[in-house]
């Protein structure tokens, strides 16, 4: 913000546009903007502004009350809630859906009072496609506990399910297998390829339809043929995933598969 030096200064926001062909003033909720052309001088601006003073008062007292601030969020500190909007509802993780490799399991919560503020996690012999999670309170699990329990059974899962999916899929598409896969819980992309051959996926994709895990899984066996993404490379994806572009576009938003609790922070 800028002030006049006037005994009542008026603060304003400066605003060089090459489009501008003369000063003009912009009234916002939050403050007063002045728009001047290139190369017109800080002090003619406050010339302008003064001189416009009485004009800037009464466009300001026109302006409706702020609104008041946003409310707290009242499940900010729910353990282990989604927010579903709209409309905002708390709703508990009670299952976890791993569409890419066809498996859903159950979430069952389980008392156990000395656990405080702390969770364990167990998928029992009797019951191996259920989750176990033992907490003090089963209606209220502590959030970043059950959260980092879940993401590492992912993780489990998918360290256990890539090696033999991605080498089926290498064998079938007549690519040499990479040499090394490692998973992790990469923000940026869903996998990639080093020059040393290794196979980089993210566990998230476990969260997305077979045909788009798929896609990716093509995509990096690709860059064993070819490192870059030019057209030799296009050719052989498309050779072998004959609709990667259509595949492509719907990886854009794929993330809507990705439940947001796997990647809370």
């Amino acid at each position: 913000m800028r002030e006049t030096a006037a005994s009542a200064p008026i603060p304003y926001r400066l605003r060089v546009s090459a489009r501008a062909t003369r000063m003009r003033i912009v009234i916002h909720r939050d403050g007063v903007e002045v728009v001047v052309p290139a190369r017109t001088s800080p002090a003619a601006a406050e010339r302008f502004v003064a001189s416009s003073r009485d004009w800037i008062e009464r466009m300001l007292a026109k302006l409706p009350p702020p609104e008041p601030p946003e409310a707290p969020d009242p499940f900010a500190d729910l353990p282990l809630f989604a927010h579903a909007s709209p409309p905002r509802t708390p709703v508990r993780i009670d299952a976890v859906a791993l569409q890419g490799m066809g498996r859903a399991v159950p979430v069952k919560y389980v008392q156990a009072p000395m656990l405080r503020g702390q969770a364990t996690m167990i998928e029992p012999a009797s019951r191996p496609n259920t989750l176990v999670i033992y907490c003090a309170d089963p209606a209220a699990p502590p959030r970043r506990a059950v959260r980092t329990l879940l993401r590492e059974w992912v993780r489990e899962q998918a360290k256990a399910f890539f090696p033999d999916y991605i080498h089926a899929l290498a064998d079938e598409l007549g690519i040499r297998r990479p040499r090394e896969i490692r998973i992790g819980f990469q923000r940026t992309v869903w996998g990639s390829r080093s020059v040393s051959g290794r196979i980089s996926l993210s566990a998230t994709l476990l969260f997305l339809p077979p045909h788009l895990l798929r896609h990716v899984a093509v995509h990096e066996l690709c860059h064993t043929l070819h490192m870059n993404h030019g057209s030799r490379f296009h050719e052989a994806l498309a050779r072998h995933d004959p609709l990667a572009e259509r595949h492509s576009i719907e990886l854009k938003k794929a993330e809507s598969f990705v439940p947001s609790w796997i990647r809370e922070t």
